[in-house]
C-alpha cells in the first residue's frame, strides 16, 4: 500500500516521467472510388454486350443473368445437404435434353416471361435467387418431403440404408408404398 501512497503523491508533485507519445503512422492514400454508373451507362454497356432487357427476360435491366436449376431438382445429384422444402419439382432424366433445350432458351432470353414463369413445350419455369426451376409439366416429376429425403438417402448413403429409411417412412404412415415406387422409378432412371 505503502508504493502506491508513493506513486500518487509523485504524481501530485508532477514527479512521475509518462512515456512519450509516439506519433501515428500516417493514413494510406487510396484512389478515389469510381462514380456509379448511371442507369442509363449501364443499360447500354449491357445492350454493347449482347445483354439487353429484352434478352435477359424482359426484367427491364433489373436482374442477372439467369442459371439452370440448382442440383436438389436433379434426381440423380441431390444430396443429404440440399434443401428440402414441402414439395419438389424433379427433371425426369428420361426429359434431360429436352429441359435443357427449354432452359437453354429462356437464359437466352427466347422465351417471354408471363407473369412470373417462362412456358416452353408445356413445361413452365419460375426462378428463385436467380436460378430457374422446373414448376410442371411433362418430365418434371412432383415429390413430397419424405420422397425428396428418400431421393437424397439413395444418392448420399448405401442402398441398405435408402431401404431402412423407407421401410421407417412407410411405416409410420408418412408415405405408402406407391410413393417409394415412384422415387424408385425416378432414381433407377439415374443410372441410364
Amino acid at each position: 500500500m505503502g508504493g502506491l501512497v508513493r506513486a500518487l503523491l509523485q504524481l501530485l508533485k508532477g514527479g512521475v516521467r509518462r512515456p512519450p507519445v509516439r506519433p501515428m503512422p500516417p493514413k494510406p492514400t487510396t484512389p478515389p472510388a469510381k462514380p456509379p454508373a448511371k442507369p442509363q451507362q449501364a443499360q447500354q454497356k449491357a445492350d454493347q454486350q449482347g445483354n439487353s432487357s429484352q434478352q435477359r427476360n424482359n426484367c427491364n435491366g433489373n436482374c442477372s443473368p439467369l442459371k439452370k436449376p440448382v442440383r436438389r431438382h436433379d434426381p440423380c445429384k441431390t444430396k443429404g445437404g440440399d434443401p428440402t422444402k414441402e414439395r419438389n419439382s424433379m427433371i425426369d432424366p428420361d426429359h434431360r435434353q429436352a429441359i435443357n433445350s427449354d432452359l437453354d432458351n429462356i437464359i437466352a432470353g427466347k422465351v417471354p416471361k408471363a407473369g412470373e414463369t417462362w412456358t416452353v413445350g408445356g413445361r413452365s419455369y419460375g426462378m428463385h435467387n436467380g436460378s430457374l426451376h422446373p414448376v410442371s409439366g411433362p418430365g418434371i416429376v412432383d415429390l413430397s418431403r419424405p420422397q425428396h429425403q428418400l431421393i437424397q438417402q439413395l444418392n448420399g448413403n448405401t442402398p441398405e440404408k435408402a431401404q431402412k429409411f423407407a421401410e421407417a417412412m412407410k411405416n409410420k404412415g408418412i408415405m405408402d408404398q406407391k410413393a417409394i415406387d415412384t422415387v424408385m422409378e425416378l432414381w433407377r432412371k439415374c443410372s441410364k
